[in-house]
C-alpha cells in the first residue's frame, strides 16, 4: 500500500486480490475449488508471478462484489512483475552441450528399447 501526494491510498494488485478474496467470504482453497484451479495457482496470480487468468479475476470480482476494473492489474504492475520475476538467464540455449548430448543418448536408448518391446509384442 502506498499513499500519493494528495493522501490517496493505492493498493498493490496483491493487496486488491487479498481484499477481494476476503470480501468473497471464501478461503483461498475454497475459491480455488470454486474457480477450478489450485491455491498455488491463485498465489502465483496474486503475486503476479504468472499473468492472472481473466476468467478467474472476473469470478473473484463477482464473488466479492468488487469492480473487475478495480481488481485487474495495471499494465505497469504486470511489466514490473515481469522484470522482477524474469529468469536470470534469458538465453534458452544450454551453455555447455555435454549434458544435452547425454540426454539425447539416453533418449535414443529408451526409444530403441521401446521399439524392441513393441516388435516383440507384435510378433507374439
Amino acid at each position: 500500500m502506498t499513499t500519493t501526494a494528495d493522501d490517496t491510498v493505492v493498493l498493490s494488485f496483491e493487496e486488491r486480490f487479498t481484499v477481494a478474496l476476503m470480501r468473497s467470504g471464501m478461503t483461498k482453497r475454497e475459491f480455488a475449488e470454486y474457480a477450478g484451479t489450485t491455491p498455488k495457482t491463485l498465489w502465483r496470480y496474486a503475486t503476479l508471478r504468472d499473468a492472472p487468468n481473466v476468467g478467474i479475476l472476473r469470478l473473484l470480482a463477482l464473488a466479492s462484489g468488487l469492480a473487475f476494473e478495480w481488481l485487474r492489474p495495471s499494465p505497469d504492475e504486470v511489466a514490473e512483475s515481469r522484470e522482477k520475476y524474469a529468469p536470470w538467464d534469458l538465453n534458452p540455449e544450454p551453455t555447455d552441450s555435454e549434458p544435452l548430448v547425454v540426454i539425447q543418448s539416453l533418449a535414443a536408448e529408451v526409444l530403441a528399447e521401446a521399439e524392441a518391446i513393441v516388435r516383440e509384442a507384435v510378433a507374439a
